[in-house]
């Protein structure tokens, strides 16, 4: 049975939330309690509601006393970019447009060395044009040999 990464509890969830993923690509799971709470952790806007998911995620996993180093070291990541984020709020000075909402499984943006350029693009088009013309010639020549092959058949039936 699958259980919580931070608390702990079993995973119940057909499609559980994925903390993170460990060695050798093995999942590091959410409960529902805590996925709620790591979702107000990253996109909440009070601070107290902030605060209060913050310390229960730290006590939790401090309850269980984990010694699983990837999902210890996100964690940690995550809270600390809340703290900084939950400062800004407090001050006033936080930008909730920053908070950008993607569809699930959506990219941002897609990285730059994933962008195909014009010079991609041209060379594609150089290559389906060469290959098309390979294929046209390739094809005439087994047409030649299967016309070839058709005569000399007959060829040997007639003199059977």
């Amino acid at each position: 049975m699958r259980q919580c990464a931070v608390c702990n509890a079993p995973v119940t969830e057909e499609t559980p939330a994925i903390l993170t993923m460990g060695g050798f690509g093995h999942p590091r799971y959410l409960c529902a309690a805590c996925a709620a709470r790591f979702d107000t952790v990253t996109e909440g806007r009070e601070p107290d509601a902030i605060e209060e998911a913050m310390n229960r995620i730290t006590a939790d996993l401090a309850a269980t006393g984990t010694e699983d180093e990837a999902a210890f070291e996100t964690v940690k990541e995550i809270l600390d970019t809340a703290a900084v984020r939950l400062a800004k709020i407090k001050e006033g000075t936080y930008d909730f447009s920053e908070d950008t909402e993607t569809e699930e499984g959506e990219l941002d943006e897609i990285p730059e060395e994933l962008l195909e350029s014009e010079e991609d693009r041209a060379l594609d088009e150089a290559e389906e044009e060469k290959n098309k013309k390979f294929d046209s010639v390739l094809n005439w020549i087994w047409l030649g040999v299967a016309v070839v092959a058709v005569v000399l058949f007959v060829v040997w039936l007639v003199r059977r």
